[in-house]
């Protein structure tokens, strides 16, 4: 059962990892593609009161679809941050599972180890606290 969970814990942090790097690009993308936003916006705004309307509204227009696309990153970077924090608890699960496991070992009585198993089995049939 030790190895199951060590093994199962081992794909866990991989995945994790592999979300984490993803969460990181988007956030990172969503934060350009923001900053670019605005600073496109606000010269299409300069240039459209200075008179140049043909650059101007090209500018705007092109300050609002990065604005867009900067909030389609961001909210990719909130769903990999919401499975990240489901990873995390999925592995605090697993570590308890298997410190309970190695604990309910340690019992020399048959029948307190049985009881302590099947204490376990229940606990970890309940849903993680957030």
């Amino acid at each position: 059962m030790q190895v199951f969970l060590g093994a199962a814990a081992k794909d866990l942090r991989e995945a994790r990892a592999e979300t984490r790097r993803r969460a990181d690009r988007a956030f990172t993308g969503s934060l350009g593609l923001g900053v670019a936003g605005g600073l496109a916006l606000f010269v299409g705004i300069g240039l459209a009161l200075a008179g140049t309307i043909e650059v101007g509204v090209t500018s705007t227009i092109g300050g609002v679809v990065s604005s867009l696309f900067s909030g389609i990153f961001a909210r990719l970077y909130r769903t990999e941050n919401g499975d990240l924090k489901q990873m995390i608890r999925d592995l605090r699960c697993i570590e308890e599972a298997r410190v309970g496991i190695w604990l309910a070992d340690q019992i020399a009585d048959p029948q307190e180890r049985d009881e302590a198993i099947r204490a376990l089995i229940d606990r970890s049939g309940t849903p993680p606290k957030k």
